[in-house]
C-alpha cells in the first residue's frame, strides 16, 4: 500500500509547486526583458543565442528564488511594481538607443533622464506596459496562493539564502573566471549576463582614467572619404554651423495633403552641397555637437562631454580662433544639459550662449528655453554687424521630443495636432520657417551648414520607407549655387546613408584649416565678406 501523505508533506509538495511556479513566471518575464533590450546585432546563430539565454536564465532563477524566500511579501510587491516601472525604462532606452542601459550612463546621464521624462514616456509601447502589469498581477495573485501554504514545513529562508550563495558563485565562476566582463569583445555585459552582474562590474571597473582611456581610443578612429573626391570649400568670412533638433531625412520630402512640409529646407538642398549621413547618437544629442566640434568618433558609452581630462585639441572653435574668426556658441537650453558647458569653455569659444547668458541679455524664454526662431534671429544680427570673421555654432531645441514646444500660433499645419506624428510635422514646418528667415537676414556670403543630430523616431509619414538613423548634411552660401561644385553630386554613396557624420565633420574641418582669413583686413559691419 502507498505511504500516506501526512499534513505536513502535502503543505510542503503544494508550497514547492508555487514557488516554482511563480519563480518560472518572474524568471522568464525577467529573460525577456533582457533579451528584447540587450540582444545584439552580431548574435545570428540560434545556438549561441540559446546559450547564452540560458546562461541568464540560471542567474534569472536563482536571483528571483532569493527574493521570494526572503523577502516580506508587501516589499515583493513593492518590487514587483518597481520592476514594472524600470523594466519600461529599459525598454524605451534600447529601443531609442538600439543599445542596452548602462551603469555609467545611469550615474552620469541621469539628470538628462530626468529633464527628458516626459519624451521616455511619450515612447512607452502600450502593450509592453500592460503585459508587464498583468505579468505583475499573475505573480502578486501566486504569491498569495503561496502564503497559504507558507506555514507548513521549514520556513523559505534557507532555501532563499541557498540560491544566494549559488548565485554569487555562478556569477564569480562565469562573470570572474569563465569568460571574464573584460574580455567581452561582441555584444555587451548586460547581454552575457543580465543586467545587474554588468552593472556591478562596470560600476567596479570602469572608474574616470578607464573611460578616458576609452574616449581617447575611440577618438583615434578617423573616417574621411570625401577628400579623394571635393575640394575645400570657401568658407568666407562668415560661417553658420546649425544643428537641428530631430531633423530625418525623410521629412524634408514629406507632405501633408498637397503642401511640403519643409518647402524651404527641400529648395535648399537643390543649391547645397548635400550628403545623407548617419549620425553619432549612442549616448544623446551631445554625440552630434561633440564630432563637430572635435572632428573625432564619440566614445559610444556615457555623453563624451562628462569624460575628465579629454584632450580638446585642435577643436573647431580652436582651428577658426588661429585663421582670425570669433567664434560664438549658441544654444537656448541650459549649460549643464549633457555637461556642455565646461567642454565648450576648453574648446576656444570666444562667446558662449545658453540660456542662462540668453536671459541675461533679455530674450524672452518659453519655459525656461529660448525657441529657435528667437535664437536665430540673434545670430543673423550678430553676424550682420559682425566687424571681423565670424563663426556661430547653434544648437536648435524647440523641435525636441515629445514634439509639444510649440505654442498654438506656431502650429502651422495641424492647429490641433492628434499623436505624435502631427506634432513632430507641426515642429518640423516650424523649423523651416525659422530657418528661411535666418538665411533671409544672413549678409550675402554667409556659409550656412546645417544638418539634423539624429532622427526623430517618428514613424508614419511620407510616401516612402523611413530609411532610420539617417539625417541631411547641407552646406550652403548665400548667393552661390554650391550644388554646381559638388564632384559628388548624383554618386549613389552619397544618399545611401553610407556616410557617417565623421566623414562631413573632416571635410569642414579641412576646408576651415585650408582657407586663410587671418590676413583679411576688417570691413565694415552688414558688408559682404571681402575678396
Amino acid at each position: 500500500m502507498p505511504a500516506e501523505v501526512t499534513p505536513d508533506a502535502e503543505g510542503r509538495r503544494r508550497r514547492f509547486l508555487w514557488l516554482t511556479i511563480l519563480v518560472a513566471v518572474w524568471s522568464l518575464e525577467l529573460l525577456a526583458v533582457q533579451q528584447f533590450t540587450s540582444l545584439p546585432s552580431d548574435a545570428s546563430h540560434v545556438s549561441d543565442i540559446l546559450r547564452v539565454a540560458g546562461r541568464r536564465w540560471v542567474l534569472d532563477i536563482l536571483a528571483c528564488t532569493f527574493l521570494v524566500c526572503t523577502l516580506n511579501r508587501l516589499w515583493l510587491y513593492c518590487l514587483f511594481g518597481v520592476g514594472v516601472a524600470f523594466s519600461n525604462v529599459l525598454i524605451v532606452y534600447a529601443g531609442y538607443f538600439e543599445s542596452p542601459l548602462s551603469w555609467y550612463v545611469i550615474r552620469h546621464q541621469w539628470h538628462e533622464g530626468l529633464a527628458v521624462a516626459d519624451y521616455g514616456v511619450a515612447l512607452l509601447q502600450w502593450p509592453v506596459v500592460i503585459a508587464l502589469l498583468v505579468a505583475a498581477g499573475i505573480k502578486i495573485a501566486l504569491r498569495e496562493r503561496l502564503r497559504r501554504h507558507q506555514e507548513a514545513g521549514p520556513k523559505l529562508h534557507r532555501t532563499g539564502w541557498a540560491a544566494a550563495a549559488a548565485y554569487l558563485a555562478v556569477a564569480i565562476g562565469l562573470a570572474g573566471v569563465s569568460k571574464p566582463i573584460s574580455q567581452i569583445r561582441s555584444g555587451s555585459p548586460e547581454y552575457i549576463y543580465g543586467y545587474v552582474i554588468a552593472w556591478v562590474s562596470e560600476g567596479i571597473f570602469y572608474d574616470d582614467t578607464r573611460m578616458l582611456r576609452m574616449a581617447v581610443d575611440a577618438a583615434e578612429q578617423r573616417s574621411d572619404r570625401l577628400s579623394a573626391w571635393e575640394s575645400p570649400l570657401d568658407l568666407g568670412d562668415r560661417v553658420a554651423v546649425v544643428q537641428v533638433e530631430s531633423l530625418d531625412w525623410d521629412v524634408i520630402d514629406a507632405r501633408v495633403d498637397d503642401q511640403w512640409v519643409m518647402p524651404f529646407l527641400r529648395d535648399l538642398k537643390t543649391r547645397s552641397i548635400c550628403y545623407m549621413i548617419r549620425p553619432f547618437h549612442e549616448t544623446g544629442t551631445s554625440d552630434a555637437d561633440f564630432c563637430l566640434l572635435t572632428g573625432l568618433m564619440p566614445n559610444g558609452k556615457i555623453a563624451p562631454f562628462r569624460i575628465e581630462g579629454f584632450p580638446y585639441h585642435d577643436t573647431l572653435p580652436h582651428l577658426a580662433s588661429q585663421r582670425g574668426y570669433t567664434c560664438v556658441a549658441m544654444h537656448g537650453n541650459t549649460g549643464n544639459f549633457f555637461f556642455r558647458r565646461p567642454a565648450y569653455q576648453q574648446m576656444g569659444f570666444s562667446q558662449i550662449c545658453f540660456s542662462e547668458e540668453l536671459r541675461e541679455m533679455g530674450c524672452p524664454m518659453q519655459n525656461g528655453e529660448v525657441e529657435d526662431d528667437v535664437l536665430l534671429r540673434l545670430s543673423a544680427e550678430w553676424l550682420k554687424a559682425a566687424k571681423r570673421p565670424t563663426l556661430h555654432f547653434i544648437i536648435t531645441l524647440t523641435s525636441h521630443g515629445p514634439f509639444h514646444r510649440l505654442r498654438p500660433e506656431q502650429r502651422a499645419l495641424f492647429p490641433n495636432p492628434s499623436g505624435k506624428v502631427e506634432a513632430y510635422l507641426n515642429c518640423m514646418r516650424y523649423v523651416d520657417r525659422a530657418l528661411a528667415s535666418y538665411l533671409e537676414a544672413l549678409p550675402e556670403g554667409t556659409v550656412l551648414v546645417l544638418y539634423g543630430d539624429h532622427e526623430s523616431k517618428v514613424r508614419g509619414y511620407g510616401e516612402t520607407p523611413h530609411r532610420g538613423e539617417r539625417v541631411p548634411w547641407l552646406m550652403h552660401c548665400k548667393g552661390r549655387n554650391l550644388a554646381e561644385q559638388q564632384r559628388t553630386r548624383g554618386m549613389p554613396w552619397t544618399q545611401s546613408g553610407e556616410l557617417r557624420m565623421l566623414d562631413t565633420v573632416t571635410y569642414l574641418h579641412r576646408s576651415l584649416k585650408e582657407y586663410e582669413v587671418a590676413q583679411r583686413k576688417p570691413h565694415p559691419a552688414g558688408s559682404g565678406p571681402v575678396r
